[in-house]
């Protein structure tokens, strides 16, 4: 349900006691509205249990869709932004969706990041280009994997076209 604009509604956070989410994605705990802080392109809370006095990180946008869309269906769902923002955790922009379907939808809303642009990437594009030569060359996977501080499992990948497929014919 899409609420009127400047209306904010809140909800309870399942298995988060004192804590509760508004439709517009702010978290407000015992002590008040919390501020966001940034872990990665994501928005998160620090979240402290009453029990056990425990505190650990959380996600707005998983916190946000499990008060508002239910719990994920399954462990292996994300909370999914529908306009690609990752600060847009308003309820209306969530879904639970399986990791496939949020890297299609980085690809509709032009937000998925290719080699050197990803954050988890370990090669550069030189690197792989020199990976590529020595492949032609004739060196071994495990050769190249171990000159370029890599795993023989990334430079697989790469001679298959399964990775960094944009320099494949640059080489």
């Amino acid at each position: 349900m899409i609420w009127p604009p400047g209306v904010e509604c809140w909800r309870d956070v399942p298995d988060l006691p004192g804590y509760r989410v508004s439709n517009l994605g702010r978290v407000e705990g015992p002590r008040g509205i919390m501020t966001p802080v940034r872990r990665g392109e994501y928005l998160s809370v620090i979240c402290g249990s009453r029990t056990d006095g425990t505190r650990k990180r959380r996600n707005i946008q998983r916190l946000v869709c499990a008060a508002w869309h239910g719990q994920p269906p399954s462990r292996y769902h994300q909370a999914a932004h529908g306009d690609g923002d990752p600060h847009n955790n308003c309820e209306w922009n969530l879904r639970w969706a399986i990791r496939l379907d949020n890297i299609a939808d980085k690809y509709q809303h032009g937000t998925i990041r290719f080699g050197a642009d990803n954050p988890s990437t370990r090669l550069t594009r030189e690197k792989v280009l020199v990976a590529l030569a020595a492949l032609a060359g004739g060196l071994s996977k495990v050769q190249i994997a171990a000159a370029l501080e890599v795993s023989d499992v990334a430079i697989g990948r790469i001679a298959r076209g399964e990775s960094w497929v944009q320099l494949a014919s640059v080489a």
